[in-house]
């Protein structure tokens, strides 16, 4: 007997990525195209969709690694305040209640963090403005 699910599972991937070249013509960045194209790369990834669907940390885990990495290229462009030190210390310690692999992307933090304290001149005598 044959699934009536049988071939959606592929199928479904491959109409979004259909979709992107009629994207990218009408986009008017490519960094927006390539943006898209990465996202469409994990959220239709069969296991990605599984795991979703099943009761457990690592989509949270996920979730809390890509805002801590994102909150971390945030204060390289923008420079770091009291609120950016804040919010990366709660996003840090909601990724390491979730899972504690986490904790791999803590030098990626710490050099991003001297980075960016490094680069904005009127902070030199004070660590946070």
């Amino acid at each position: 007997m044959k699934s009536p699910f049988q071939g959606r599972v592929t199928r479904f991937p491959a109409r979004g990525v259909r979709a992107l070249p009629g994207y990218s013509r009408s986009s008017s960045s490519p960094a927006e195209t390539l943006a898209l194209a990465a996202a469409s790369t994990v959220a239709l990834n069969p296991q990605f969709i599984y795991q979703s669907a099943a009761i457990n940390n690592d989509i949270v885990a996920a979730l809390s690694g890509a805002s801590l990495l994102l909150a971390c290229v945030v204060a390289l462009q923008q420079g770091l305040g009291l609120r950016r030190l804040v919010g990366l210390g709660i996003i840090s310690g909601v990724a390491l209640l979730s899972k504690l692999q986490i904790a791999a992307i803590g030098p990626a933090v710490a050099l991003s963090l001297a980075l960016a304290a490094r680069r904005s001149p009127q902070s030199a005598g004070r660590p946070v403005r």
